[in-house]
C-alpha cells in the first residue's frame, strides 16, 4: 500500500508545518553557532593561558639555568680560596716552625749561661741580681712554654 499523498492535506498547514521546521532550524542553527563561538572564545582563552604558562616556564628554566651557572661560579671562587687559604697555612706553619727553631735555639743558649759562676761575675759587677733573677726566670718560662727541651736533643 501507498503511503497517502501530501496534497491531501491543506495548502496552509503544509506552509505552517514548513514553517515550524524552518524555525526550528534557524533556532538550532543559531544555538549552533552560539555554541561554536563559546568553544572558539574557550579555544582561544586557553591558548592565551598555554602562551603565558609558556613563558613563565621559560622564564623558570632560564632562572634555574642562571642559578645553577651562580652556582657552579661561587663553588670554583670558594675551592680557590680555600686552596689559597690551605696554602698560606703551610707557609705560616713553617714559619712558625723555624721561628720556633730559631728562637729555642738562642733561648738554650741564654738558658746554658745561667751558670753560678755567671751569678758571681754578674754580681762582682754590681748587677742587679734581682733584675737578672727575674730576667732568667722569663727565659725559663719562655723556654718550657715553647717546650724547646723536646725540639733541642
Amino acid at each position: 500500500m501507498l503511503p497517502p499523498h501530501q496534497d491531501d492535506q491543506p495548502e496552509d498547514e503544509v506552509f505552517d508545518d514548513r514553517d515550524a521546521r524552518i524555525e526550528s532550524l534557524a533556532k538550532q542553527a543559531e544555538a549552533l553557532s552560539a555554541g561554536v563561538t563559546d568553544l572558539m572564545n574557550g579555544t582561544g582563552t586557553a591558548i592565551v593561558g598555554l602562551a603565558k604558562r609558556g613563558r613563565s616556564t621559560r622564564r623558570l628554566v632560564m632562572m634555574i639555568g642562571l642559578s645553577l651557572v651562580l652556582d657552579v661560579l661561587l663553588t670554583l671562587a670558594v675551592t680557590f680560596t680555600v686552596t689559597r687559604m690551605e696554602g698560606t697555612s703551610n707557609r705560616v706553619d713553617k714559619l712558625s716552625s723555624n721561628l720556633r727553631q730559631q728562637t729555642c735555639g738562642i733561648l738554650q743558649i741564654l738558658v746554658n749561661a745561667d751558670t753560678p759562676q755567671a751569678a758571681a761575675m754578674a754580681k762582682a759587677r754590681g748587677d742587679d741580681m734581682k733584675a737578672r733573677a727575674n730576667s732568667f726566670q722569663l727565659i725559663h718560662h719562655s723556654y718550657a712554654a715553647l717546650t724547646c727541651a723536646q725540639l733541642i736533643k
